[in-house]
């Protein structure tokens, strides 16, 4: 959002209901819908699960181990959510896509090693787009998979290398509500946009420190003003675009404080409130920003237990259905 808009009477109960702060910021860019709730899905990367808070951080419910069984896993990257609420999660280290329900039970998965279609060698990012197909970046094949929420292939493009629609290393993807698709092609250090058949459309980046450059770009998100958030992996920071690249705003420097990162790994935003909530990596925390980059508020630490993360390296935020609640409460908006 270009300026802060003047807050409803249901933001604002929210709003109070985060502790005063969190929503004082944001006003919907949605209509509301009471029959859903938020929910902070988290890739909790080196506990191999996966961790589900609520809009203002509390947790919820964990689900994963290490392994290659059905519903374990091995280094979580990415994830996605489709329209009922199922939950996909590039399982990077098995080289496959795993499918959940909201609360956290296996249902489906596809993918083993190899660079035929529908397989894969690390893929780390997973997302749908409006008619719920999945797009999957296939990282060290360097190319986009997508396939239908039952996982049939449907179509690839890319191949290695600098050229328009090629890539080095594509880290994490993401659709807009045009069904425009972004994906950052980390070792070349760039944006690159595609129709949701992979047509090249535009690109844009160059390896520098300045604005609208980067240093490994490594997680992207869109909002519904069609916006586009960069995470900056090495600049430690986060980047803001338009649709079609042009260099909004910026924030986050190196170190531990409010709005601070450690090498962050991953950005999502509320599609309700259009809040900007950031996987602080190697701090292992979650920030929420608002779409200017104010910091608000932060949660998680360190650790393994209920709640605590070890290098978050995906998330995602998504409306759920009432059916997926597990606690009422905090699960407002």
């Amino acid at each position: 959002m270009h300026h802060l808009q003047k807050i409803s009477a249901s933001a604002l109960v929210a709003g109070l209901l985060l502790t005063n702060s969190l929503l004082a910021h944001a006003a919907p860019t949605t209509p509301l819908n009471h029959h859903k709730f938020t929910a902070v899905v988290v890739s909790d990367s080196s506990n191999n699960r996966m961790q589900r808070f609520s809009l203002r951080g509390f947790y919820k419910t964990k689900w994963g181990s290490f392994g290659t069984e059905n519903g374990q896993l091995n280094s979580p990257g990415g994830v996605g959510v489709d329209k009922r609420g199922n939950i996909y999660v590039a399982d990077d280290n098995n080289n496959r896509i795993q499918k959940f329900t909201c609360k956290g039970d296996y249902l489906d998965q596809w993918g083993t090693l190899g660079t035929d279609n529908s397989q894969f060698e690390h893929p780390y990012s997973v997302t749908l787009d409006s008619k719920d197909r999945v797009y999957v970046v296939d990282t060290f094949n360097n190319r986009i998979q997508k396939f239908t929420k039952k996982g049939k292939f449907i179509t690839k493009w890319g191949s290695f290398g600098s050229g328009d629609g090629q890539f080095n290393e594509p880290g994490a993807i993401a659709v807009n509500d045009l069904n425009e698709v972004y994906v950052v092609d980390g070792l070349n250090n760039r944006i690159q946009k595609f129709t949701a058949d992979g047509k090249f459309l535009t690109q844009w980046g160059g390896q520098r420190t300045e604005p609208g450059k980067f240093n490994y770009p490594i997680g992207i998100a869109t909002d519904h003003h069609q916006f586009v958030y960069v995470v900056d992996f090495e600049n430690h920071r986060v980047q803001k675009f338009t649709r079609n690249g042009k260099f909004i705003r910026q924030w986050g420097t190196e170190g531990t404080g409010d709005g601070q990162f450690n090498y962050p790994g991953d950005v999502a935003v509320h599609p309700l409130y259009g809040l900007i909530y950031v996987a602080d990596t190697y701090n292992n925390r979650i920030q929420v920003f608002t779409s200017r980059g104010k910091y608000i508020k932060q949660f998680a630490r360190t650790g393994s237990g209920d709640g605590e993360l070890n290098t978050p390296w995906g998330l995602t935020v998504a409306m759920l259905p009432n059916k997926c609640s597990i606690n009422s409460q905090d699960e407002i908006g």
